[in-house]
């Protein structure tokens, strides 16, 4: 299912669409034009987290000359708030359990603006009034977002290079992480390499 967008909102030259998940081949072709995507902006991934009719995936894509904008993320209604049954069709957006956000290929102003005005435009057709991004800590996308977004640091993550033997990588974990491991491993909890 394709989705072409033409809002007067967005400069004439701007081409915005909307994809979903069943497009796997474009979705994986865009990808393939990012150096620094991965496993989280993948279709199929995104596919793991459709459920009936509570989430469906989608990405924006905005793309204007050599310029492209990807942003994968789930869309989901919003059917009640605390006790409260909602009436109307509204939803929120939240990215998928792991890291992704939105990608581009230029940090240019008037580009990310004009693409994020086509996606405003979008999410107020789809009714959207909130939205949530895990956004990819080793591509640093978040500088992508419009300063009308709140990114906020939620929690410090630990990267660690996997592409060495088992023992080189214990030897890497600082002491602190080894003795948890020990810990865990007394209590009779298993500890397997993939």
């Amino acid at each position: 299912l394709l989705q072409t967008l033409d809002y007067r909102s967005c400069e004439a030259t701007m081409k915005c669409r909307v994809i979903t998940t069943g497009d796997t081949h474009e979705w994986t072709e865009l990808l393939a034009r990012f150096q620094d995507s991965d496993v989280y902006f993948m279709a199929q991934y995104h596919q793991l987290y459709e459920v009936g009719d509570e989430s469906a995936a989608y990405a924006f894509v905005g793309e204007e000359g050599h310029d492209l904008f990807f942003y994968p993320f789930l869309l989901r209604p919003i059917r009640k708030v605390g006790t409260l049954t909602i009436q109307g069709r509204w939803c929120d957006i939240e990215t998928v359990i792991g890291y992704t956000g939105p990608l581009c290929t230029t940090t240019s102003p008037a580009f990310l603006c004009d693409v994020w005005n086509c996606f405003s435009t979008w999410c107020k057709e789809k009714g959207v009034i909130a939205e949530f991004i895990r956004f990819n800590p080793l591509t640093e996308n978040y500088i992508l977002v419009p300063d009308s977004c709140a990114v906020t640091n939620d929690r410090p993550l630990v990267v660690l290079r996997i592409d060495c033997s088992t023992d080189e990588l214990w030897r890497r974990y600082p002491s602190i992480q080894r003795n948890m491991v020990r810990k865990a491993e007394l209590r009779q909890l298993v500890c397997d390499e993939v």
